[in-house]
């Protein structure tokens, strides 16, 4: 194929015709792979871009396809997802009008076409990532049919009261940004299930839950939480985050987290634990590391409990309990504080790995 051959096609692929846009995506398939290396990652034509961004994908008007899920004979009001970066072309949007079936839609660097999103009525997954991102669109909350929404690496500092209308969420994340409080209206998204908060800038977390709300995982990591109250959680909780925070004390009233997993507590400031997390008798996971634990409560309830992470804490003993834990895979225990082992600890038949370094021990 020659350079004026592969110029023509990316004109008919960059045509807003239907017909010359499927006949240059099939004449595009037999592109040979060396122009591909040849032109490098994108080739700009006319003022257009079509980026090749892998060898099995093509970003036309910078709306990514996978070669080998396209089919020419697919009308373009088939297409489910798109992907949009920030070199895509603005009269590019008028190929959108024609996608009633669009149900994924991710925008990475291009905020100044968020107004559009109120287009997209059908939406049920968007992603929004850019550091160039420093306000919440409010056109998101028009969308009543998403599902999942991903606000990545972004600047903005405030989730408005608007998200509340999104009823339909299941999944919420809004990670990697500057958010510093949580609105009260989140309590309205009753279905949602998975809440990613992860590196932004919490100090605390309204008590404004209700039981109502089924949420089943809560990933806070990387805040700046100095307390949880009872409200901040639920009694359908199965994974709980909230390391790498500044907690210094846990609840004392944590009985209602009957159905929790995994707990991650790692990298905080707590010297004690409440003797409630005892109870949580479908623990499988629970990581301590990196506190000022003293002591543990008793354990004895947790059987099902397979990993137990509490390396450089303060403890200067363990229980003789600890034996009771007969699923356990995983202890470790280095950089304490501990003297001795219990004999207890041979009876964990299932225990794979343990940790004891960096501690003071002379027999066990």
């Amino acid at each position: 194929m020659r350079i004026h051959e592969f110029n023509n096609i990316l004109g008919m692929i960059n045509s807003q015709d239907e017909t010359n846009f499927k006949l240059g995506l099939l004449l595009l398939k037999g592109y040979p792979k060396e122009f591909e290396s040849y032109f490098g990652v994108s080739v700009a034509i006319g003022g257009k871009l079509i980026s090749f961004l892998r060898s099995d994908s093509i970003s036309v008007f910078g709306l990514e396809f996978e070669k080998e899920q396209w089919d020419v004979n697919m009308p373009l009001s088939d297409i489910m997802e798109i992907h949009i970066h920030d070199k895509c072309d603005t009269s590019s949007w008028s190929i959108l009008h024609h996608l009633p079936s669009l149900k994924i839609l991710k925008l990475f660097d291009i905020p100044k076409y968020l107004k559009k999103l109120v287009l997209f009525q059908q939406l049920e997954h968007l992603v929004l990532c850019g550091r160039d991102l420093e306000k919440y669109p409010e056109s998101i909350n028009t969308l009543k049919k998403l599902k999942k929404l991903e606000i990545k690496t972004t600047s903005l500092e405030e989730i408005p009261d608007g998200i509340g209308n999104l009823v339909n969420l299941k999944i919420l994340e809004i990670s990697n940004s500057y958010i510093e409080k949580v609105p009260k209206t989140i309590r309205n998204l009753t279905k949602l299930e998975t809440l990613f908060l992860m590196n932004n800038k919490l100090k605390s977390l309204p008590d404004i839950f209700e039981n109502k709300i089924n949420l089943k995982n809560s990933y806070l990591s990387r805040n700046r939480l100095k307390m949880l109250h009872k409200g901040d959680f639920f009694k359908n909780l199965h994974h709980l985050d909230v390391s790498r925070n500044e907690l210094k004390k846990l609840p004392n009233d944590w009985y209602y987290l009957k159905k929790l997993r995994s707990l991650n507590l790692t990298f905080n400031h707590i010297e004690k634990l409440p003797s409630k997390i005892g109870n949580f008798s479908n623990l499988r996971e629970v990581h301590l590391g990196i506190n000022k634990i003293e002591t543990l409560p008793s354990l004895t309830k947790l059987k099902k409990l397979r990993k137990l992470h509490i390396e450089k804490n303060r403890l200067k003993e363990l229980s003789s309990s600890i034996g009771n834990l007969h699923e356990l895979r995983e202890l470790t225990l280095n950089l304490n504080q501990l003297t001795m082992l219990p004999k207890a600890i041979f009876k964990l038949k299932k225990l794979k790995y343990l940790d004891i370094e960096y501690n003071k021990i002379e027999l066990v």
